[in-house]
């Protein structure tokens, strides 16, 4: 029974001095925080609102660079004739009493050569129970001679940049970009915002990119341009590239419209894709899981169109044309010298237009069925065949199969191969009136 006792005694003992110890651990971390990580108050009550305006200049003797990095701040860039930068800084503070709001944030400008930086600095955290606080923030306005390149950089604020030549790099984590009338490389990125631009001649390399927001793209002479949205829709209109064009986003549509590249290539993961007044030196490029796919007036040196679940429509086209789509019909109309490689897993073809006379031309449904409208005069080996369905032609073929529902021969005396499958559909081949279209 005593050493009993004596072990609680011991256990006892132990316990209150692993408490001494977490209270001492406690005032030791308190003590720390309150040193390194900020200032500790009971309540703090920002209420007090100030308003101040910075104003500096600086002069240049060359192409300039503007290295601008301010969190919670709008920046308005302009450009200008001359050899200075102007910097307006125009700040809204908050604290507890005047001289804290002035403590809330320290804007720092200097001149490396033809170098102006621009910082932001804010305060040490405060932690209290109670707080009433309103956000400081930096707002700044700009002026800068044409040629100066720009690296604009905000965690939460727009950007607007207007009639600058110079190379930009622009980047808020929360807020809009919006760029005009101006010329050079550009590389735009919003986290979450919308990018517009508008409005630019002898461009060269452009991106703009955004996670969660719209982009807006028009009027535009450039080397290439590469677009992305992670959800939102992209508007392209009146764009000429000596390069690419890449577009992708995505949830939201793709509408492409009088365009002039070297190829095109876009993507819509949730969205439909609709390019209108096109004319590439390359190829067409256009792929939607979850949309429809339609092109109109457009000139492309091949055409490769893609859809999950969606329609496949293209008007006005020639040469290569490979369009598959999983759930969708597809139509092609005024076709010439069109090659196909048309194919549905669920769906109806439909295709009017000639056929060019070299390779050979596959149409498959899995289930749909299949017309084809072609000019009187077409001349082709014909093998078409249907599980579940008829087979109807105008044309006259001196056929070396034939039954019910498959029939092999020629057409105007044989040509390159058009073969025409169905699983579960009808097949109709008929003839346009007079003879090629």
């Amino acid at each position: 029974m005593r050493q009993t006792r004596s072990t609680r005694w011991w256990i006892v003992g132990g316990l209150a001095l692993v408490e001494l110890l977490v209270c001492v651990g406690i005032v030791l971390a308190l003590w720390t925080a309150r040193a390194g990580l900020g200032r500790l108050r009971l309540f703090y009550v920002a209420d007090t609102h100030v308003e101040e305006t910075l104003e500096e200049v600086f002069v240049v003797d060359g192409p300039a660079v503007l290295d601008l990095d301010a969190d919670f701040s709008d920046v308005t860039v302009t450009g200008s004739e001359g050899d200075e930068v102007e910097v307006v800084a125009r700040l809204s503070l908050w604290g507890t009493d005047e001289a804290d709001a002035r403590r809330q944030v320290d804007v720092q400008m200097s001149q490396e050569g033809n170098r102006i930086v621009v910082r932001v600095l804010l305060p040490e955290s405060i932690y209290a129970l109670v707080t009433d606080t309103r956000g400081s923030r930096v707002d700044f306005e700009v002026r800068v001679p044409f040629e100066t390149a720009l690296k604009l950089v905000t965690s939460s604020g727009d950007v607007t940049v207007r009639d600058t030549a110079g190379a930009m790099q622009l980047d808020t984590s929360f807020g809009s970009i919006q760029v005009e009338d101006v010329s050079g490389t550009l590389d735009a990125q919003s986290s979450s915002g919308d990018v517009t631009v508008a409005g630019v001649s002898d461009g060269g390399a452009l991106k703009a990119e955004t996670e969660f927001g719209q982009l807006v793209l028009r009027d535009i002479d450039a080397d290439s341009l590469d677009t992305h949205s992670g959800s939102g829709d992209v508007e392209l209109e009146g764009i000429t590239l000596a390069g690419a064009l890449d577009v992708e986003t995505n949830f939201g549509g793709v509408t492409v419209r009088d365009v002039s590249a070297d190829h095109l290539s876009a993507r819509s993961r949730s969205g439909g894709i609709l390019a209108e007044e096109v004319t590439l030196d390359g190829a067409l490029d256009l792929e939607a899981e979850f949309g429809d796919v339609a092109v109109r007036g457009t000139d492309a040196a091949a055409y490769r169109l893609s859809s999950g679940s969606g329609s496949l429509t293209l008007d006005g086209c020639g040469g290569p044309l490979d369009l598959q789509a999983e759930f969708g019909d597809i139509e092609v109309t005024d076709a010439t010298e069109a090659e196909l490689a048309l194919n549905t897993n669920s769906g109806g073809v439909y295709f009017s237009g000639s056929l060019s006379a070299e390779g050979e031309h596959r149409v498959e449904s899995g289930f749909g069925d299949v017309h084809l409208l072609l000019p009187a005069d077409a001349a082709f080996d014909l093998d078409a065949d249907t599980e579940f369905g008829s087979i109807e032609t105008d044309f006259a073929v001196t056929m070396t199969e034939f039954d019910a529902n498959h029939i092999v021969g020629q057409v105007n005396g044989g040509g390159p191969l058009l073969w025409v499958h169905t699983n579960s559909g009808g097949i109709t081949l008929e003839r346009m009136a007079g003879g090629s279209n």
